[in-house]
């Protein structure tokens, strides 16, 4: 989808603006997708349906709502990348832990991670087996795995935060912004019934209404 400028001049007359509010709001910009993410999933499952619940009443709330969108599919990716962290690592984590419970040499124990990692049946019972005779589970694996990877977990979770900060800021400004609308409205409503005017019909001039 093109994200010309919708009063840009092409060919001598104006491009016509999107038919929809997810229509206005996707052509502010391309999708921030990287290799592998699914364009279709991010307008499907997130602009979609963010639009749909915001109703973008003008192109300042569509810019807005815009920003909250981007930001939240940041935040989903960054979700996922932690988890994801997480899971290719799990075979440093159970090394260590096989470590600790002096669980066979140190080329056996890499070899049993990695054969545990890649799913092979035999190394997945011994490694079930080693646990359970040293009184641990999988729980034990995990938080070894959270602790050799802390500091990227810490990055990732700072980034979270900041993305989720930007994302509330994002929307209280939506808030703010249909708050002065509001008010310049009411505003007018209220300037209108004060003016004069003159009745067409008789001529006569009324004042506004106490």
């Amino acid at each position: 989808m093109s994200a010309q400028n919708p009063s840009q001049p092409s060919g001598g007359s104006l491009v016509p603006r999107p038919d929809t509010a997810l229509d206005h709001v996707l052509a502010l910009a391309r999708p921030p997708l990287l290799p592998g993410e699914n364009e279709a999933h991010f307008t499907a499952l997130v602009a979609s349906q963010l639009v749909t619940a915001a109703k973008p009443k003008d192109t300042i709330e569509e810019i807005l709502v815009r920003d909250v969108i981007d930001l939240t599919w940041e935040i989903q990716r960054l979700r996922r990348a932690k988890a994801g962290l997480l899971t290719v690592s799990m075979g440093d984590g159970l090394e260590q832990v096989l470590a600790a419970i002096g669980h066979g040499g140190h080329l056996d124990r890499k070899t049993l991670s990695r054969n545990w990692m890649t799913g092979q049946k035999q190394a997945q019972q011994t490694v079930r087996k080693a646990l359970f005779e040293a009184g641990l589970s999988l729980d034990e694996v995990t938080a070894s795995t959270l602790e050799i990877k802390l500091d990227s977990v810490e990055r990732l979770d700072r980034m979270l935060a900041s993305a989720e900060a930007r994302r509330n800021n994002s929307l209280r400004e939506i808030d703010r912004h249909r708050e002065a609308l509001g008010a310049g409205m009411r505003k007018g409503i209220e300037e209108v019934q004060d003016v004069e005017f003159t009745d067409l019909e008789t001529g006569a001039v009324h004042a506004p209404a106490d």
